[in-house]
């Protein structure tokens, strides 16, 4: 069976504007400085200004490294990358345009439209497109597979495989004339043409691995940085015409942090719409800032800036792409204090590769140990990012036969009690939790912590249920 992978690619667009000064330098080697910390074979990055009340320019551009480090070729303009879970963004709007034309609500169940799907609680068309538990935790972005069932009712719908509706929709919507949909076996045709990047995998060397990710609601589309500046014009341009620049967030629901395929943040006191994409082998990040017709797109040909920096959980100032972006574009001539922010995103990196030398482990904890006030303790304080980075050293030094971090503890047993109940609700929360219990020793804490992850009324199948019942069976 083939399967199709998308193609956006906009040509004819404006002449790239590069920034002719020392400053542009000094842009220039922050990038280079991240993509060699980073591991990343090949990046592009492309910041756009206009495009709504303005002409469009583009004020920076970088392209750099390779498309492959088995057969090389420059990264350019023209090289495509898999955007990822980006791809939902282009999804949700497909989606709303059926909701506009009253053929589901947000609010019908997911059942109504794919009876086969295994909830232990009714769960909307909302919940899914907004990434949330049953609407419950609207602080709480929640990662699985249930946003590709997106596809499945698209597909019930229009009564078309996905492919060719997203196909129309980018065509119709995205003014995507060079869109073209190719099989799996012609993408060999193309990377050989040098338009693709190859993606590449670290595990102490990089190493060349190929995809055939096929087309959902989920992920399946290919793109240029101006392909997806192209599309955020469109956007913005949308959200002018129905009156709110951040009518994204209407359709699912309200106080969610991710709606449509976009989270949102503020950077510098300015809202932002942004979305990343992680694949084996591939990161994406594309922030819009609609109040300035601001747009940062990157792409690149490993999954390190998107991993590292744990973007799953929704703080885009883990990284560095989107510091670098905020201190240059963002800030203007207003003072922009971002010391700490950037110490964080590099403490995340260096956690990420703890694990290949005891130089590079002992430079973590050292990391975390500096940042962080001597008494501060993720139990009390519910700090997600801490609990992950400590989790993460844990289970190195288990590993490997490491010395433990030796964080301090509160006495203070959170998950004894309902002191933080998003946290208690918290899948990602609670496995993290319980791994750095099971790492020192302490059985009943981690039993307590696994337990409460089977408690999630909606959480079939999920990685984290699958580790919890690895652990509550082997202590039984």
């Amino acid at each position: 069976m083939h399967r199709v992978i998308i193609f956006v690619c906009i040509v004819g667009f404006a002449t790239f504007i590069h920034a002719n000064s020392g400053n542009a330098s000094v842009k220039k080697a922050v990038l280079e400085d991240i993509q060699t910390r980073y591991k990343v074979p090949g990046m592009s990055v492309l910041v756009a200004s206009g495009g709504v009340t303005k002409p469009i320019i583009y004020p920076f551009s970088y392209y750099n490294g390779v498309r492959s480090n088995d057969t090389g070729g420059r990264v350019d303009a023209n090289t495509y990358f898999p955007i990822a879970s980006v791809s939902k963004v282009f999804a949700s709007h497909l989606l709303m345009e059926l909701v506009n034309s009253g053929k589901l609500s947000l609010n019908d169940p997911v059942k109504k439209w794919v009876p086969s799907a295994q909830f232990i609680k009714e769960v909307s068309v909302a919940d899914v497109l907004s990434h949330q538990l049953i609407g419950r935790q609207s602080d709480t972005f929640f990662y699985d597979q249930r946003f590709n069932l997106i596809t499945a009712i698209i597909e019930r719908i229009t009564q078309q495989k996905y492919e060719e509706s997203i196909v129309k929709k980018l065509q119709a919507q995205f003014s995507s004339s060079e869109m073209i949909a190719y099989t799996a076996s012609s993408t060999a045709q193309v990377r050989r043409a040098g338009q693709l990047a190859s993606g590449h995998i670290y595990d102490g060397e990089l190493q060349v691995i190929e995809h055939d990710f096929g087309v959902s609601a989920s992920a399946g589309l290919i793109a240029t940085p101006a392909s997806l500046v192209n599309a955020g014009v469109k956007l913005m341009n949308l959200f002018v015409a129905q009156g709110d620049k951040a009518h994204v967030f209407d359709s699912a629901n309200n106080n969610a942090m991710y709606s449509n395929g976009f989270f949102r943040h503020k950077l510098h006191d300015k809202d932002v719409l942004w979305s990343y994409g992680q694949y084996d082998g591939y990161a994406s990040l594309w922030i819009i800032v609609p109040e300035e017709e601001l747009q940062l797109v990157m792409l690149s040909n490993n999954n390190i800036l998107s991993d590292a920096s744990r973007l799953i959980f929704g703080d885009l100032t883990r990284s560095p792409l989107a510091n670098w972006f905020t201190q240059h574009f963002i800030c203007h001539k207003a003072e922009c204090d971002l010391t700490r922010s950037n110490a964080l995103a590099d403490v995340h990196r260096k956690v990420y590769f703890s694990r290949y030398s005891k130089s590079a482990y002992t430079d973590a904890i050292n990391g975390i140990t500096a940042l962080y006030p001597s008494k501060l303790s993720w139990e009390r304080d519910g700090d997600l990012n801490l609990l992950h980075l400590s989790n993460y050293l844990f289970t190195v030094s288990h590993h490997l036969a490491y010395s433990p971090p030796h964080w301090s503890e509160s006495e203070d047993a959170l998950l004894l009690n309902d002191s933080h109940a998003v946290m208690l609700k918290n899948p990602y929360w609670l496995y993290y939790a319980g791994n750095v219990y099971d790492r020192r020793g302490d059985k009943v804490k981690a039993n307590k912590a696994f337990t409460a992850i089977l408690n999630i009324v909606d959480m079939p199948n999920h990685w984290t249920v699958n580790e919890a019942q690895v652990f509550l069976n082997k202590e039984k």
